[in-house]
């Protein structure tokens, strides 16, 4: 059984039926109606669907299979917009999620943009992390930087998030490392046992810490992001692949400020999250593999290379 895909909208305006799925508006000549009645329906037997109508429908990838839902009760939602996601009428968005629950991510840096990158990437359904911060909680953290109280000022940062995720899902698996990376032997001697799929830099120090970690991930081959924050712009990506070439000095600079506040943390962790969510999903979208600035402003994106 075909059903529309979960944001697929019909309606009728004479002479048209109007199809809407996300950005994309379909309109059919149809004064009759003819059109609108079948579409309206939303479910169908594939085998009863007209050759045309199945064209149609195949090629902008409107439908789906049919399917339970099978996942933790909390990700339910997340299955439906996966499903939107989907190249194919014949994916299972539940297998998606699966998929997503058993990516390893190494995290460098929980602060502000760290701390939202890894609430964002629970709630996708991600659920085996390794966290690296040498630092303590600090009484100015508590602006911009989540799960943090002021009963924590002065307990280490890593020790605070593994109690506060595993109070929130005990099914969560996270290591934690209070460790200092001055050099890229630094970070492959904490991963060293570690198979992780993706690393992700939040961290700001040392001021060379991207150099450090593309030379470490160069050597491991795993996929890497770096996000910052300054106060006009921010900044994301690209996710950096060893089968793609990039100009280093072009894709990262450096830049540290006592201005922080929570909106432009926000905004740029979860950018980094929608882009690690987008890799593992269809990691084909080039934009993906680019340096992304934006204005906070005027609302602008610029998008590098």
């Amino acid at each position: 059984m075909l059903r529309f895909k979960e944001t697929v909208i019909v309606t009728y305006n004479y002479p048209y039926c109007k199809i809407t799925f996300g950005i994309s508006l379909f309109e059919i000549d149809d004064p009759n109606k003819e059109h609108f009645m079948f579409f309206s329906k939303g479910k169908w037997n594939e085998d009863l669907i007209p050759n045309d109508y199945m064209d149609f429908l195949m090629s902008n990838k409107l439908v789906i299979n049919d399917y339970d839902l099978n996942v933790p009760k909390h990700l339910e939602r997340n299955v439906f917009f996966y499903e939107i996601k989907s190249e194919n009428h014949d994916e299972n968005p539940n297998d998606v999620q699966r998929k997503l629950m058993k990516i390893h991510i190494t995290l460098i840096g929980c602060g502000g943009i760290g701390t939202v990158v890894l609430k964002n990437l629970i709630g996708l359904g991600f659920s085996t992390f390794m966290l690296i911060d040498y630092d303590s909680v600090n009484i100015s953290n508590l602006n911009r930087q989540l799960y943090y109280s002021s009963k924590d000022v002065g307990l280490s940062k890593v020790r605070v998030l593994k109690k506060r995720i595993l109070d929130f899902n005990p099914n969560i698996s996270i290591d934690i490392r209070e460790d200092k990376i001055g050099s890229s032997a630094d970070f492959l001697r904490i991963i060293e046992k570690i198979d992780t799929d993706f690393v992700i830099n939040a961290a700001d120090t040392p001021s060379n810490i991207n150099e450090i970690l593309i030379e470490s991930i160069k050597e491991r081959s795993i996929p890497y992001i770096s996000g910052s924050v300054g106060i006009e712009t921010g900044s994301w990506g690209p996710i950096i692949t060893t089968d793609i070439k990039y100009d280093y000095n072009k894709i990262f600079y450096s830049h540290t400020t006592q201005a922080s506040v929570s909106p432009t943390n926000m905004i740029i962790g979860a950018f980094m999250s929608n882009d690690i969510m987008n890799y593992f999903i269809n990691g084909r979208n080039p934009i993906l593999y680019k340096r992304k600035i934006f204005n906070f402003t005027d609302y602008s994106v610029e998008i590098e290379g």
